[in-house]
């Protein structure tokens, strides 16, 4: 349903980009750099996951504010907040 949105930039947090294709038969999506390895989440992966996740919300802003897409969609999943809660219990 979100991707039936106007333009839509997705930033896919737990499903690779062949999943979308396959399934949703979408060729115009933002990327999915986030790769989080399987089995257990470890800090210093989801720090990383984390400042890729920073990186893509960079760049939609960059593609709306050049007309590219007009909707950002964030398919967080659980893994994002996952990782967020385990970044923000290691920091407490």
């Amino acid at each position: 349903m979100a991707l039936s949105a106007p333009s839509p930039c997705l930033i896919n947090f737990d499903r690779n980009e062949n999943w979308l294709l396959g399934e949703l038969g979408m060729g115009d999506i933002l990327r999915d750099r986030i790769v989080m390895p399987a089995g257990e989440i470890t800090e210093a992966s989801a720090r990383r996951a984390l400042a890729q996740f920073e990186q893509d919300m960079m760049q939609a802003k960059v593609m709306q504010g050049a007309g590219k897409c007009s909707t950002v969609i964030i398919d967080g999943g659980s893994l994002l907040l996952e990782n967020i809660t385990l970044v923000t219990l290691a920091d407490s």
